[in-house]
């Protein structure tokens, strides 16, 4: 991994700030695979999410909480994500920086 890759800094010529998401790998067509790059960042586009948990909490003792991401969920769900017509990647395009949002609020849960 590159620094590149692994810093959560977003461009400052594009505002600055952080990534809250950076998802990078590739798809597939059946053909061959094509690199993506979902990148949600800038203040506009924060996730808010969550799930019931319930914790019990004792001085001097370690509390684990498990959580699993859905990574197909950003792709889903309430919004369908279409790498072909979307395109391979997000950054710096609000449209598809909000359709990727809306759909992280449901890729969260407990495990």
């Amino acid at each position: 991994a590159t620094t590149s890759n692994i810093n959560m800094g977003w461009p400052e010529p594009m505002g600055g700030g952080y990534h809250f998401v950076k998802l990078e790998g590739s798809c597939s067509d059946g053909v061959g695979a094509t690199p993506i790059a979902m990148h949600i960042g800038t203040n506009g586009f924060q996730i808010a999410t969550g799930f019931p948990c319930k914790v019990n909490v004792t001085n001097g003792t370690e509390t684990v909480i498990s959580m699993k991401m859905n990574i197909n969920a950003w792709f889903r769900h309430p919004y369908v994500y279409n790498f072909l017509t979307d395109g391979v990647a997000s950054m710096g395009d609000s449209t598809l920086m909000a359709k990727l949002a809306a759909n992280g609020k449901n890729v969260i849960s407990a495990n």
